[in-house]
């Protein structure tokens, strides 16, 4: 006898459901923003304060900006 009964019986796999079965959670599907930008862009990763974030991303919004404009408006207001 084996962990899961007889040894002749192997547990029943299970029945996976037709992708179509699927009800949609949601009725209408989101947008998705199709923003591109022809200049060569660089990958950029930073951790930043919850208080900082979320003043970007008011402003952001505010302006409707992606953040790579905000930070190209800040950068720009660097001293050289």
């Amino acid at each position: 006898m084996s962990f899961f009964g007889k040894e002749d019986e192997k547990p029943a796999s299970p029945v996976l459901p037709i992708r179509e079965a699927f009800s949609r959670r949601i009725e209408v599907e989101p947008k998705k923003r199709t923003r591109g930008t022809e200049d060569r862009v660089h990958s950029f990763t930073m951790r930043v304060t919850v208080k900082a974030s979320n003043k970007l991303i008011d402003f952001c919004e505010k302006n409707n900006l992606s953040y790579r404009q905000a930070f190209d408006l800040m950068v720009d207001k660097l001293p050289e």
